[in-house]
C-alpha cells in the first residue's frame, strides 16, 4: 500500500475544480495518492491537436481553444505544486 502525499485542503480543492467531473481523480486526491501527479503531469499539454486550433479557429471558437489552454496552464501549474508536495515527502 503506497504511504499518502500529505496535500493541503487548498491544493485538493484546486485540483477538484480543475477536474469537477472526475470522482476518480477526488478519490485520489483526497486519499493522498500519488495517482494525482500522473493525472496533473498527463493534462499539461493542451488537449486540442494542431488541426483542431486550425478548425476552432476558422469556426470561430476560440474561446474553445482559450478553455483548453488555460486548464492545461492550471494543470501545469497544479503538476508543479504536486512535485514539490511529492519531493518535500520523500
Amino acid at each position: 500500500m503506497e504511504e499518502a502525499v500529505k496535500y493541503t485542503p487548498k491544493f485538493v480543492e484546486k485540483v477538484k475544480a480543475v477536474y469537477p467531473e472526475r470522482t476518480e481523480v477526488h478519490e485520489a486526491v483526497e486519499r493522498g495518492s500519488e495517482l494525482v501527479g500522473r493525472y496533473l503531469e498527463l493534462s499539461r499539454n493542451l488537449s486540442m491537436s494542431p488541426a483542431q486550433i486550425i478548425e476552432a479557429f476558422e469556426q470561430g471558437r476560440e474561446q474553445d481553444v482559450l478553455t483548453a489552454a488555460k486548464k492545461a496552464d492550471e494543470c501545469a501549474k497544479l503538476y508543479a505544486e504536486w512535485n514539490k508536495f511529492y519531493t518535500a515527502q520523500w
